[in-house]
């Protein structure tokens, strides 16, 4: 994941969490962290295919 991925993940967070009341904040925060971290190892796992098919 990029530096602008993460800061435009941060914003997307940032801006939701000051709409939401405390309990749905932290159930979206940790769906959202895992969703990240799910996205972030799916990209892991692309460009270590793409790096492994160019050698």
């Amino acid at each position: 994941m990029s530096m602008l991925e993460i800061g435009i993940a941060h914003l997307i967070v940032a801006r939701g969490a000051r709409k939401m009341p405390p309990l749905e904040n932290a159930e979206a925060i940790r769906v959202l962290l895992r969703t990240g971290i799910a996205l972030a190892a799916f990209a892991g796992l692309v460009e270590a295919l793409q790096l492994a098919a160019s050698v």
